[in-house]
Order: C-alpha cells, then sequence, then structure tokens
C-alpha cells in the first residue's frame, strides 16, 4: 500500500549517527495524523517527524503540493524521508496517481494509502480490522474503545503502547498484496505501517550509534 520502502544500509560510525532522521509528513487529516504521530514520537525521541500543516485542503493536489513546496524551501538530506499519506475513501484512482508517480522519483519519498482511510490503521492496534471496508465501521469500532472519538485520539492515546503500534504493523503487513497500480487501494489494507516501522528502525539506529 506504499510505492515503496526503501531498504539502504549506513556505516554505523558515531558521526553517521549523531544526525537526528528527520520524517516530512504531507497528510490529508488536519487533526488525527499529527495527534497520532506526536504521540508515536514518545517512543522515539531521537526522530524528528514534521506534519505539514493541512490548512483545511486534503485532496490529493493539495497534499502532493504541501510537501514540494515544504522540500524547496527545506530539501531532504541524505537518510531523510518524505511521505504522502492519504486516504482512498474518497479518490479515484487517477486523483492519486501523480502522489505515485511523484514517489517513483527518489527513494527517499514515499507514498501510504489507507483503504479506507487512517482510522483503519488506528483500528488495527487493537484488532485484526476483518470487515472494516468502510470509513463509518473504523469509527465505530474505535468508539466501543472510546465513544468519544471522532478524529482526535486524544481518549485513545493511553492505549497505543509500543506493543500496539508493533501488532499494528505486523497486522497490516500481513494484510499488504502487491498490486498493479499502487495507487488504487485494497479494502482493509494500510501503508501507513511501512512508515511508521521506518521511524521504529530510526530510532533504533540512533540508539545502536549511542550505546
Amino acid at each position: 500500500m506504499a510505492s515503496k520502502t526503501p531498504r539502504r544500509s549506513f556505516s554505523r560510525s558515531s558521526s553517521s549517527f549523531s544526525y537526528r532522521r528527520r520524517f516530512v509528513l504531507s497528510t490529508e487529516g488536519r487533526i488525527t495524523e499529527p495527534e497520532y504521530f506526536r504521540h508515536l514520537l514518545e517512543f522515539c525521541p531521537h526522530v524528528v517527524v514534521e506534519c505539514l500543516k493541512t490548512d483545511g485542503k486534503s485532496a490529493p493536489p493539495y497534499v502532493l503540493k504541501r510537501i514540494k513546496k515544504s522540500l524547496k524551501e527545506t530539501p531532504l538530506e541524505r537518510r531523510d524521508e518524505a511521505w504522502l499519506l492519504v486516504d482512498k475513501d474518497k479518490w479515484a484512482d487517477d486523483q492519486l496517481q501523480p502522489l505515485w508517480e511523484w514517489a517513483q522519483k527518489d527513494e527517499r519519498r514515499n507514498l501510504a494509502i489507507s483503504c479506507p482511510a487512517f482510522d483503519f490503521w488506528l483500528l488495527l492496534h487493537f484488532e485484526e480490522g476483518s470487515g472494516a471496508h468502510s470509513l463509518q465501521v473504523c469509527r465505530a469500532r474505535l468508539r466501543k474503545l472510546d465513544s468519544r472519538y471522532d478524529k482526535s485520539i486524544a481518549g485513545l492515546k493511553g492505549k497505543f503502547s509500543l506493543d500496539a503500534v508493533k501488532q499494528a504493523i505486523e497486522r497490516a503487513r500481513n494484510r499488504d498484496s502487491p498490486h498493479s497500480a499502487p495507487y488504487s487501494g485494497t479494502p482493509g489494507c494500510t501503508g501507513v505501517y511501512r512508515l511508521v516501522e521506518r521511524i521504529l528502525e530510526a530510532e533504533g539506529e540512533w540508539r545502536d550509534g549511542h550505546p
């Protein structure tokens, strides 16, 4: 569900780990995604995750425009990564294709699609997600954990343990499959796990380099 997940090896010199890896995220959501990744950084304090402001514009062209503008102002370093996070729920393939094409041009660029939405990724922290093929179903199940759940994860925050994050990664990986058009999206799948996995790996690399 992502354009690609680059797997690079780096020499483990002390200088190579003095730089904190930077992940630049352009998302549809103005609330949910930034809140989630702020919480994730409690487990990864040596990683920089920058969620770009959405200004309420969530259509794929705006998601792409924001990250292009940001990277023009502050280019990626060699080991940094840029990610586009979009939901399949509302968008046609031709609206997502330009994002996929942009991601193909640099191994540091990535596209993570959630079908139906980012809420499905959240749900995988607590269950297998079987049959959760609509945004309404995902949110209904999340409300069983927090009756106030809408877009904010404030009421769920304490439930997102590191073990739950790792379980979500495994569940999402097991549901992932190759596609002829990687931006099409398969119901009940999400590519966000690839990004979260990369962030956890970056934290591990930093710690390995700083005994």
